[in-house]
């Protein structure tokens, strides 16, 4: 599997204290690029087959696109620090709660 590493982080463009940012690890498992709406975050697309280590804040609100309209994702929260998210099945998961199949 190709994994790209792309390393973003809050703490270095000044937005977040070190007390209050998480880390944590997108995922994008599938074939397809996957765009992601993250705010304050530039260039939130996740490639194909790829990993993406960021540092956010607790609060954080993650959107995903569909059909032209946004929908929450997840939320940032203390329990998912150091945790893998993987995003092609968690978007899969959100499309059928909100029955966007």
């Amino acid at each position: 599997m190709l994994k790209s590493f792309v390393f973003l982080s809050l703490f270095s463009l000044g937005f977040f204290s070190a007390a209050s940012a998480l880390p944590l690890i997108l995922k994008n498992t599938s074939p397809k690029s996957i765009s992601l709406v993250i705010p304050d975050v530039q260039n939130s697309n996740l490639s194909a087959n790829s990993e993406t280590f960021l540092d956010l804040p607790v609060g954080q609100k993650i959107y995903f696109n569909h059909d032209g309209r946004q929908y929450l994702l997840f939320e940032v929260k203390p329990e998912l620090k150091d945790k893998t998210i993987i995003i092609n099945e968690l978007i899969a998961k959100r499309k059928k709660e909100l029955g966007l199949n």
